[in-house]
């Protein structure tokens, strides 16, 4: 029995390739989705410069849209699929193979980004399964990103070096400059990319274990662990996001910084909340001044990280001491989320402290860490300008910008210290 067939039976999403076998070393599968897209074939055209790796390799693309869609969005989804099939006739190699999947009939309640995913990793695991290959790798990329030449090959050389890592989370960076935007764009892309960075470096500092970037054009997971996840959500956005929370809380996961995604910085409302919808924002905004969280509410969230542990098989009473020893943010946090019962829960369930420590992180996921954030914002600290933020928290690790403090070097300084990491921490 191959490794997926009881996952596939129970999904609608899975589109066959008609006439079309997997060659018998198929190894990864490019996944990208792609709705009322003009800018398809430059993606395509830097995955066709990349070196390619030693097994085959397919890129299935899911042009899709809905029966609500606007008119405008079906016809250029319509020039896309020509402009496809166009670029395809010119572009064949036996190792790099192109397939592209036109779902025009999503279900209006369910169509979005995430269904859209979900279509063409489902297709993935049925091509995997036909070769029962549980090791087979799905990369996960947007159709607006250029890769550097080295992408296929780094992420090879990765699942290689780190054979027990289920995912691995691809270094980005989004244009800073150019002339295809307007200058506002960059400066919003240039202050949301130093957000983003700022928020996964507060966490890493706490050590936080699962400190990782959840972009959904940034990431490439093991086969097996997708099925065992029960795959990828149908959420309208942020499906990435919530995906990546499971594969994170049950297995291991690298990260590669050997070669380079980059985004487009550009301004969309095509989903509710995201790179694009957070320029967009910006752009209409008369500040034009990205806020993020206060570092303080990550310094205080670390106390508390610092003795989970001790919470493995010990009294209510005693929990009760160690909650009342944590900042009054973190303390009240955790009364409105019922940690005590949480806490039982987890010790009835597990039998040594290692177990414990890893059940109580899939509960205090990503999610619930946004959810604390947000409350400490709500009642206790105040936003602040993400420049200000951003260089407070250099100050608190003893790091200075290494060109000044203007925002573009502050963002360099924050890519050149997480390029250089593969964030780790095993529980």
């Amino acid at each position: 029995m191959s490794f997926a067939n009881h996952y596939l039976s129970k999904q609608k999403s899975a589109v066959h390739i008609p006439s079309v076998t997997p060659s018998r070393d198929l190894k990864y599968c490019i996944v990208i989705p792609c709705y009322n897209e003009d800018r398809l074939i430059v993606t395509l055209d830097s995955l066709w410069k990349c070196q390619r790796p030693g097994s085959g390799t397919e890129v299935i693309i899911v042009v899709n849209s809905s029966g609500s869609d606007d008119p405008v969005v079906l016809d250029q989804n319509l020039r896309t699929i020509e402009e496809f099939e166009t670029w395809k006739s010119s572009h064949a190699d036996p190792v790099l193979k192109f397939h592209l999947l036109h779902v025009p009939d999503l279900p209006v309640k369910h169509a979005g980004a995430g269904l859209a995913r979900k279509t063409g990793m489902d297709t993935a695991i049925y091509r995997f399964n036909l070769l029962n290959r549980q090791d087979g790798i799905i990369i996960s990329l947007d159709a607006d990103c250029i890769c550097d030449e080295n992408y296929l090959l780094a992420i090879e050389s990765a699942f290689k070096e780190k054979v027990q890592a289920d995912c691995a989370i691809l270094y980005f960076e989004h244009p800073l400059s150019g002339n295809e935007y307007p200058r506002s764009i960059y400066s919003g892309i240039i202050q949301y990319e130093l957000h983003l960075r700022y928020h996964i470096e507060c966490l890493r500092h706490i050590k936080y274990p699962f400190a990782h970037h959840t972009l959904g054009s940034c990431f490439a997971v093991k086969s097996g662990a997708y099925v065992r996840q029960g795959g990828m959500n149908r959420k309208k956005a942020g499906e990435d996001f919530y995906f990546l929370q499971k594969i994170f809380t049950s297995g291991y996961t690298t990260e590669i910084n050997t070669t380079t995604v980059h985004p487009s910085p550009r301004p969309s409302m095509r989903v509710p909340f995201g790179t694009g919808p957070a320029i967009q924002k910006m752009l209409s905004s008369d500040q034009q001044v990205l806020m993020t969280y206060d570092p303080h509410p990550y310094k205080d969230l670390g106390r508390f990280l610092e003795v989970i542990p001790k919470f493995f098989r010990i009294s209510k009473s005693e929990q009760r001491s160690l909650l009342l020893k944590m900042p009054e943010p973190v303390r009240e946090f955790l009364f409105t989320h019922e940690l005590e019962q949480k806490m039982a829960e987890v010790n009835r369930n597990t039998g040594n402290r290692k177990a414990f420590i890893k059940r109580f992180y899939s509960w205090f996921n990503g999610l619930m860490l946004i959810k604390y954030l947000n409350y400490c914002h709500a009642a206790y600290y105040a936003e602040m300008p993400v420049e200000k933020a951003a260089l407070m928290l250099l100050k608190e690790k003893g790091l200075k910008p290494e060109h000044g403090t203007e925002i573009t070097e502050l963002l360099k300084t924050y890519r050149k210290i997480q390029q250089c990491q593969d964030y780790t921490i095993l529980l």
